[in-house]
């Protein structure tokens, strides 16, 4: 779904979203990417955290000392997120929104700025999820 969009701030701010949505349609894939230890820093994955975190970064986007903390910031964040998303019904927007809101922030994104992100891509999933998607579901 974002292959072509080269934007990293609007990647960042979807990608925590994605992985959280899928978690509530596919509860069994959500478990899976919760528990499993397969996500090394060889996976696919997580190479298109580091490249978008890099780029973003390049670009003045994105502020840190550290890539791998960065890194491991964002993957740890959407992991709980995913534990999250599987193991509750409560407020899943508001805790979806604030984890990514947060989530800019710690790479260095002013608060208004992160909000507008976030905002901006859970629209943009909304509109292209369901086109985009295979595992796409009414959530």
């Amino acid at each position: 779904m974002y292959e072509k969009v080269d934007d990293p701030l609007h990647r960042t701010a979807s990608g925590p979203q994605l992985m959280m949505i899928h978690s509530i349609v596919d509860p069994i894939w959500g478990r899976f990417v919760a528990h499993t230890d397969h996500l090394t820093s060889e996976s696919a994955f997580i190479s298109a955290i580091r490249e978008n975190t890099i780029v973003g970064r390049e670009r003045g986007i994105f502020r840190y000392s550290s890539l791998e903390a960065a890194i491991d910031l964002q993957f740890g964040a959407t992991r709980e997120g995913v534990r999250h998303m599987i193991s509750t019904r409560n407020d899943r927007k508001g805790y979806m929104q604030d984890l990514c809101v947060m989530n800019l922030m710690a790479l260095g994104v002013a608060h208004k700025r992160a909000i507008a992100a976030v905002r901006n891509a859970a629209e943009d999933i909304m509109l292209r999820g369901p086109v985009s998607l295979p595992w796409w579901k009414p959530f």
